[in-house]
């Protein structure tokens, strides 16, 4: 996918190096404005090129947060799940935290069967 975009990118510069050249060999209308589409097709290729390498950050950024959440929380998540689905991630681990909070003490006793916890029985006659 890294190649396809890098190849993109290139022929995008490519077409508006042509345009930029062609402008380049007289004055007339058509010149000027091919120069000008060359000269926007480079600031758009070069706001394509910061755009790739703020998400390829964030892709090898999402390897590192993997092996840090898969070492601390015992969970599984790949790079792709940390890429994409960041935020989702960070929803449910909160959620947990509420559901925590709510339920309250974690040494309660639980109902094995249903993992629940099991109220405690009022002994008095």
């Amino acid at each position: 996918m890294l190649i396809v975009y890098i190849l993109l990118l290139f022929l995008l510069v490519a077409a508006c190096m042509g345009l930029v050249a062609y402008a380049d060999n007289g004055y007339s209308a058509g010149e000027f404005i091919a120069g000008c589409i060359g000269f926007i097709g480079l600031l758009a290729a070069a706001a394509a090129a910061f755009a790739g390498l703020c998400l390829a950050y964030q892709w090898y950024a999402a390897e590192q947060k993997a092996a840090i959440l898969n070492r601390e929380y015992d969970v599984k998540y790949t790079q792709a799940e940390i890429f994409y689905a960041s935020d989702v991630v960070d929803v449910i681990r909160e959620l947990d935290r509420k559901r925590i909070e709510i339920n309250g003490d974690f040494r309660r006793q639980r109902d094995p069967e249903r993992n629940l916890p099991v109220r405690q029985q009022d002994n008095r006659q």
